[in-house]
């Protein structure tokens, strides 16, 4: 989107992808030409956007506890140590934008539910749109069982006027308008967002993201600890009261988490918009139990933030699946374990703000920890600037790179260019190229299946007019054994060879 200046279309490796609506998209392509197509520039938006969260949080906090004093700061810190949050800042998809426009949607209800102003009615149905605009439907999941509870807890009998037919009109205007645009240049795409991209998303594995049933019960619960356990451990208390905000809360969690449940397709940052109802409900929850009941949960955050910053302390003399990480860099959890045992020995002083504290520190050493091992071990995490790099280094980026059964899009932005995908035998990854408009795309996606195709890798291997990137292949095909034997070098990259 940033090379084409089409913000209409998206392009994924040379041919249209219309997955998801074009938001992530285009406000990554708005920073590339802001700092340059580089990692800074592809989480920049993501930052700031992380940090509307925090303060939309804060606010939501307070207008759902007006009483209780420092809940806005609280749901913040508790908020900000949830892994799951931290994760989808730190990862380019739509589920922190997504997680965004619902918050700021909810907020925006909320606020003209108590206050009345038009503003945050219209406000509402605009970060609504925003969201549909960023992930389709998806939107409605955490905001419409929210709303509806807290509608229950909290009745407004407002009469009917204007605004409830122009709100609408609003999100109308503005959510569908990319969707209206281009299925007025490609008819066809009303039935694949209809049922590819929403009916078998929900129905069937098309997407290959099919999991059991269990799914969120147990990798939701590993993504928000240690703040899931307590959760769970409370979540009965909710339900005594008839209506209120803690039973908003709860419902607002476990009705979209029962919905995201039943779908086929899963993926664990689908439910990090699910991760405010539950910061601001243990943030109240803090505040409101005994003494004694807070301070076992200081010391289940002292235990868990020992254990975790122990492990992370050892892991370097470690010796893990070949994981290289340098044995100095536990230098990091011991500091960070000294600053736990400070912050719990002035517990006093601190008070109930202790346990999110421990929990930040502790979270916040795991990142750097992550971010260390990741950047040593980039081939194991399926990263490939180093790939990159080694091509530009030895002046062969502008050959044609030719990738063998995998679809890398992350190689091509490293690089800064396009690659050409190579299908060969089994390899069940079919690109959708039923919208495309010429047959551009050709260039960007051969099948060995087809002799055109053949023909023109053989063109490619002549003259180091290209360079062939594949996976260690145990049982290659012919066609693999041959086309590697077209080159004289060779480097390996863990489970990786680069032939040029």
């Amino acid at each position: 989107m940033y090379h084409s200046k089409d913000v209409f279309r998206p392009t994924l490796l040379g041919i249209y992808h219309y997955h998801k609506p074009p938001f992530t998209y285009a406000i990554t392509a708005v920073s590339y030409s802001i700092f340059g197509v580089n990692a800074f520039a592809a989480r920049f938006f993501l930052i700031i956007f992380f940090m509307v969260q925090l303060c939309a949080v804060k606010r939501l906090a307070e207008l759902l506890y007006p009483n209780q004093q420092s809940v806005g700061l609280m749901s913040m810190l508790i908020y900000c140590s949830i892994p799951l949050s931290i994760m989808g800042a730190r990862n380019l998809t739509t589920d922190t934008y997504l997680t965004t426009f619902t918050i700021l949607s909810i907020l925006s209800w909320v606020q003209h539910s108590q206050k009345g102003k038009t503003h945050h009615f219209y406000l509402f149905y605009l970060f609504l749109a925003l969201g549909f605009l960023t992930k389709g439907p998806v939107i409605f999941l955490p905001t419409i069982p929210f709303i509806l509870c807290y509608s229950y807890s909290f009745p407004n009998e407002k009469k009917f006027s204007i605004h409830h037919i122009l709100g609408p009109l609003l999100f109308i205007v503005v959510g569908l308008s990319w969707y209206v645009a281009v299925i007025i240049k490609e008819p066809q795409l009303l039935k694949y967002f209809l049922g590819t991209q929403t009916i078998d998303r929900v129905a069937s594995n098309k997407f290959n993201r099919a999991e059991p049933i269990w799914y969120y019960f147990i990798f939701g619960t590993l993504a928000m600890l240690p703040w899931s356990l307590v959760f769970i451990s409370k979540i009965k208390d909710a339900f005594k009261f008839k209506k209120g905000s803690n039973l908003t809360l709860t419902l607002g969690l476990l009705l979209p988490l029962l919905i995201y449940t039943m779908v086929s397709s899963k993926l664990v940052l689908y439910i990090q918009p699910l991760v405010v109802f539950m910061a601001i409900y243990l943030a109240n929850l803090l505040l409101v139990i005994s003494g004694e009941k807070a301070q076992l949960v200081k010391k289940y955050m002292l235990n868990f933030s020992m254990l975790i910053l122990a492990v992370l302390a050892v892991f370097p003399f470690v010796n893990i699946d070949d994981i290289q990480l340098a044995k100095h860099y536990s230098i990091f959890p011991i500091i960070a374990i000294g600053l736990v045992f400070l912050i719990f020995r002035n517990a006093q002083k601190l008070e109930r703000l202790t346990a999110p504290m421990i929990t930040i520190i502790t979270i916040s050493t795991m990142i750097l920890m992550s971010t260390f091992i990741f950047k040593g071990n980039q081939i194991k995490i399926n990263a490939y600037k180093e790939v990159a790099d080694f091509i530009q280094e030895r002046n062969m980026d502008k050959r044609h790179l030719l990738v063998y059964n995998k679809i890398l899009p992350s190689l091509a932005f490293h690089l800064n260019r396009n690659i050409i995908s190579v299908r060969d035998g089994g390899f069940d990854h079919n690109r959708e190229v039923q919208f495309q408009t010429n047959e551009d795309w050709r260039k960007f996606w051969l099948d060995t299946d087809y002799e055109s195709d053949k023909r023109l890798l053989k063109v490619y291997q002549q003259n180091e007019a290209s360079i062939f990137f594949a996976k260690t292949q145990t049982k290659p095909t012919p066609w693999y054994n041959q086309m590697k034997g077209k080159y004289e070098n060779k480097k390996v990259f863990g489970k990786y060879v680069l032939f040029y």
